[in-house]
Parts: C-alpha cells; sequence; structure tokens
C-alpha cells in the first residue's frame, strides 16, 4: 500500500483519486459528473491510497472554520470494497487531521454507508437530506489524542 496526500491539483495522484470517484460516484451511483468536482477542490487534503499502479481508495478533507474539518468524498475501488480499505482511509484522514491540528470532523454519509461511519466512532445528526440524488444524513466524531 501506498499512501499520498496531495493539494496540487495538477498531480498524479489527485488525478488517480478523481479518477476513481468518477468511476464510484458518476459511473456507479449516477451522481452528476458536474456535481462531482466543487469549488473546494483547491481548499482540500486529496488522499489517494494504491494498491498497484492505481489509486484504490480515496478521500478529502475540506478544513473549516474554528477545529472543525469536513471529510468528503470517500471511494474505494469496487473489486477492493470489503478489505478493510474504507478503514484505512478514515484511519489516515483522521490522522491528517490531528496533524493540521484539528480535533472535530463532519462529514455526509450516504444512508447506507452510515452503519460503517458508526463503527468508527461518528454519531449521526440531523434530518436525511439529499445529495448528488442521494439519501445522506450528517455525522460527526471528535479527536481526542491519547
Amino acid at each position: 500500500m501506498e499512501i499520498i496526500w496531495t493539494r496540487d491539483l495538477e498531480s498524479k495522484s489527485y488525478a488517480e483519486g478523481l479518477r476513481l470517484r468518477k468511476e464510484v460516484f458518476v459511473k456507479e451511483q449516477k451522481v452528476p459528473a458536474e456535481e462531482e468536482v466543487d469549488e473546494f477542490e483547491k481548499d482540500c487534503y486529496h488522499l489517494s491510497i494504491y494498491d498497484g499502479e492505481e489509486a484504490a481508495a480515496t478521500g478529502r478533507i475540506l478544513p473549516k472554520s474554528g477545529e472543525k474539518v469536513k471529510f468528503g468524498r470517500v471511494a474505494v475501488a469496487k473489486e477492493k470494497r470489503g478489505t478493510g480499505l474504507g478503514k484505512l482511509v478514515m484511519e489516515e484522514m483522521e490522522k491528517k487531521t490531528l496533524e493540521l491540528g484539528y480535533k472535530k470532523i463532519i462529514l455526509g454519509g450516504q444512508l447506507s454507508a452510515v452503519p460503517f461511519y458508526e463503527k468508527l466512532g461518528y454519531t449521526p445528526y440531523g434530518d436525511i437530506f439529499l445529495d448528488g440524488g442521494i439519501e445522506h444524513r450528517m455525522m460527526k466524531k471528535d479527536l481526542r489524542e491519547e
């Protein structure tokens, strides 16, 4: 496994993560392509986890105000699901959050993924909402360095 963080939108690892996001969200889940890349891309820390030549998992961190960040665009290649890569993405993103000096995480989890996030210590809050035509629920977690 190779873990790469970037903020360079011209980098190979960003391009690989974006390719994977489009594969999962646009092709598989039918999210409109124009919604996949947003105005926050340049402000995010982008993670790509490689298992071989191509990115097998990805995610991004968007710093918000105060001590808070927002996780998003978490995706795992179809053939790699169930292998622990999703958990690894979240663990790496939490580590990076602490390195950046943040303590609170929010994310909009797809309803089907809420149990996955709950197992990792995230708590759902608020009403169900649509994002990209898919039902989501906001979730949060406070990190405490041990």
